[in-house]
């Protein structure tokens, strides 16, 4: 698990080091302070071979396709390529720090087409009959050296294709080309997945679907559903149908038949998207933007309970933001009801110098929550 963690030149951060980090970080702050920004580092930082993840977390943010002339340039401060994002965990493992940098550089001449069904898969599956060609000038490149002081370079850029015709033929009138970000990725060794639940983004149906399957297999979907109970104690049972187009959960609350998920309210399902998270990053991380979305505050201790407990049941560490008071609250009386107090609030604060962190272990949590302190 992560101890400390730097960020240099991301986003709004000129730099920042958030420490000491416990099993569960609750991260909080002003509007515009960098609290969404700081699960969006950690992200990718867990994930150092995967150029992509940056066009997700754009699409997260509710941000349209890429600019393939200025791609990824929102991940450098002030929108300058010329900088160098660095990111420097440190952690419970033996060795030195694990450390990511991500520059954008004019793009290497060498066309990228794919060879093999794993190299198509980059590119949104494009085949082999088609025309490649690179449509940005960039490429992001990704450097990681891991705490072995082995360096893992990946490098991904946007690319177009289109279908090849037969030799003689006529293009076809109208034919869509195919985009997507095509990467060349650092053959790594295996590492936990880590989740990120952004403050819009649901799950699709069958993701969740296909994630619960798993839990079922496991033996683990009764530590979902009592998850579930802290926000509608009437959850007796979870069910996969499969009614078209589209398999669902659903859910026994009672009423004589199951009802779809989605009909139990917002809360219920982003709850859902949670518990399911722990079975998918076991081992790594979690990372979750406005954790009390759609939380009714009496239930966020139970919610808070249940968090930790799966924390540790799947040994996983939680990032989560907030602008709540009583979601602070609940987090806790949550813990100081459990063996282990292993909860801290990093409290982010723009500053004439930039953004600093202030760091709540519980027993001064405690002690400033008790005293009405405004922490938000």
């Amino acid at each position: 698990m992560y101890t400390s963690f730097t960020i240099e030149n991301f986003r709004c951060f000129e730099q920042l080091t958030v420490e000491p980090l416990a099993r569960v970080n609750l991260i909080c702050g002003e509007n515009n302070s960098g609290k969404t920004a700081l699960l969006e580092a950690l992200w990718l930082h867990s994930g150092p071979n995967s150029p992509d993840l940056g066009l997700r977390l754009n699409n997260f943010r509710g941000i349209a396709g890429p600019d393939p002339n200025r791609l990824l340039h929102d991940l450098f401060r002030d929108f300058d390529p010329q900088r160098t994002v660095a990111m420097t965990a440190e952690g419970d493992w033996s060795g030195r720090p694990r450390t990511l940098k991500i520059k954008s550089l004019p793009r290497n001449a060498e066309v990228f087409v794919p060879q093999t069904p794993e190299e198509q898969s980059l590119i949104g599956g494009m085949p082999r009959e088609t025309n490649v060609s690179a449509v940005s000038d960039t490429e992001i490149v990704l450097d990681y050296i891991d705490e072995y002081e082995q360096k893992f370079v990946s490098t991904g850029r946007w690319e177009v294709s289109e279908p090849l015709m037969p030799e003689g033929k006529p293009p076809v009138p109208f034919t869509l080309s195919s985009q997507g970000m095509a990467m060349n990725l650092a053959n790594m060794p295996a590492r936990p997945l880590s989740a990120f639940l952004s403050a819009r983004h649901r799950n699709r149906p069958e993701e969740d679907v296909a994630i619960f399957g798993n839990a079922v297999l496991d033996g683990l979907s009764e530590s979902i559903i009592d998850c579930l109970k802290a926000v509608d104690p009437r959850i007796e049972r979870l069910t996969t149908i499969a009614v078209p187009p589209t398999p669902m959960i659903y859910a026994d609350v009672g009423l004589g038949r199951p009802v779809p998920m989605g009909f139990l309210g917002d809360g219920v399902g982003r709850l859902l998207s949670m518990a399911l998270a722990f079975q998918n990053a076991s081992n790594g991380m979690i990372l979750i933007d406005e954790v009390e979305n759609g939380l009714h505050h009496n239930a966020l201790q139970g919610v808070w309970e249940n968090l930790n407990r799966l924390s540790r049941r799947f040994n996983v560490q939680v990032f989560a933001t907030t602008h709540s008071y009583e979601c602070m609250a609940a987090a806790r009386d949550a813990f100081a009801a459990a063996e282990q107090q292993d909860l801290h609030i990093h409290r982010l604060n723009r500053r004439d110098a930039g953004i600093a962190a202030t760091t709540y272990p519980f027993d001064a949590l405690d002690f400033t929550l008790s005293y009405g302190a405004e922490l938000r």
